[in-house]
């Protein structure tokens, strides 16, 4: 906030609010006109602003910040019972406290000028709050100076705390687990659909939820975005995933190639050359080495280890609330590395007839290098099943 001479930020997108708050709605991720707001002065107490209709969640998992208020209405009735849980009792009594009929756009006005920060430098997450909002914002706080602060919060979040490590170790060690049990699931005659499903069960019973699950076999591999269909698995045929899950709020997204029984050299051969792209990149990586760096260096090993084509447009990303935090290991991308960030980095090979060939694994910076996140070695060759 003192580098770009803010006073208070306003984190408006589900994964800012997580950030700054530690509060997740259900409602704010499905629903477009849900609002929520966590406001963050650099010099005074935090406020949580969110929809009557959130109360219970907040109730059940409070935030770490104190001061919440409400807008909108919704009913819970009392009752005659007097053994109420303490997530109810907390809940009875934040209904209490609670003004409902505001809308979240004039309790954030109200807060910001309670607070004395409606002439203040405002970073207002842009990307969560639509332009009619803002612009009535601006109107109602003429004298406050806004600066877009989407991409400031998403600079913040590239260093991960030690929490947030955890966390995403504990979402890669899932995806890895049930990605393990798919695999003993392939047989001649399995579906895609049914693949997918022993594997994003495994997901649900470790208490996290499938986010992204593309499977395709055989030259659907090749189809980047590949849904679950009903085709059919057949011998010699590659089995590519790449998804994950979300736990707590914190992504991974893995990549595992497997090819039922016989591979023909030419897979075998280009698997090599993207497995070994991976593992130079990770081995380049430490404090101080640029994204654009990574790129060149993940792109020569797989040029020179057998695909002289090979073309992508990056070679990983970070990872955390978002699936793609920054930075994006991309040619153009010159953010330096630093450690405690946490990154994603990929390799995959597209070809019409072939198939899809990928490897992604997730690393954390350390001070003199990188620790592996993703519960599995390098490995360089094809795994037949």
């Amino acid at each position: 906030m003192e580098k770009y001479d803010l006073d208070v930020l306003v984190s408006t997108t589900p994964e800012n609010v997580l950030y700054l708050s530690n509060y997740q709605s259900v409602s704010h991720k499905l629903l477009k006109e849900v609002q929520i707001y966590a406001v963050f002065p650099r010099d005074l107490e935090p406020v949580l602003i969110i929809p009557m209709s959130d109360l219970d969640l907040y109730a059940d998992n409070p935030s770490w910040i104190k001061d919440v208020r409400t807008y909108g209405t919704f009913y819970i009735e009392e009752g005659e019972s007097t053994e109420l849980s303490k997530s109810e009792l907390r809940l009875a009594k934040l209904q209490k406290i609670a003004k409902p009929g505001l809308d979240p756009f004039t309790v954030l006005t109200n807060v910001l000028s309670e607070k004395g920060l409606d002439k203040s430098n405002i970073g207002l997450d842009e990307m969560g709050i639509d332009y009619v909002t803002q612009s009535k914002l601006k109107a109602m706080l003429p004298e406050a100076n806004f600066k877009p602060a989407y991409n400031i919060l998403r600079e913040i979040r590239m260093i991960k705390t030690k929490e947030e490590i955890e966390l995403l170790r504990k979402s890669a060690e899932i995806s890895q687990k049930a990605v393990e049990r798919m695999l003993e699931s392939v047989k001649e005659g399995v579906t895609e659909r049914e693949l997918a499903q022993e594997l994003e069960e495994v997901i649900v019973r470790n208490g996290a939820k499938p986010f992204l699950t593309v499977l395709g076999c055989g030259t659907r591999s090749a189809f980047p975005n590949a849904l679950p269909s009903d085709y059919k698995v057949k011998k010699g045929d590659i089995i590519r995933f790449d998804g994950g899950c979300e736990y707590k709020g914190y992504y991974s997204d893995i990549a595992k190639i497997a090819v039922l029984e016989r591979a023909n050299e030419k897979v075998k051969k280009y698997f090599k050359a993207i497995a070994l792209g991976v593992e130079e990149a990770a081995n380049a990586i430490e404090p101080g080495v640029k994204a654009s760096e990574i790129f060149q260096i993940a792109m020569e090993a797989v040029k020179k280890a057998g695909i002289p084509h090979y073309r992508r447009h990056h070679v990983g990303h970070g990872i955390g609330a978002e699936c793609y935090d920054p930075p994006i290991l991309r040619p153009s991308n010159q953010t330096v590395l630093e450690p405690d960030m946490v990154i994603n980095i990929e390799t995959p090979y597209y070809e019409f007839g072939l198939g899809g060939l990928q490897v992604e694994i997730t690393i954390r910076v350390t001070q003199d290098g990188y620790e592996l996140l993703t519960p599995q070695t390098f490995d360089n060759d094809l795994l037949i099943i």
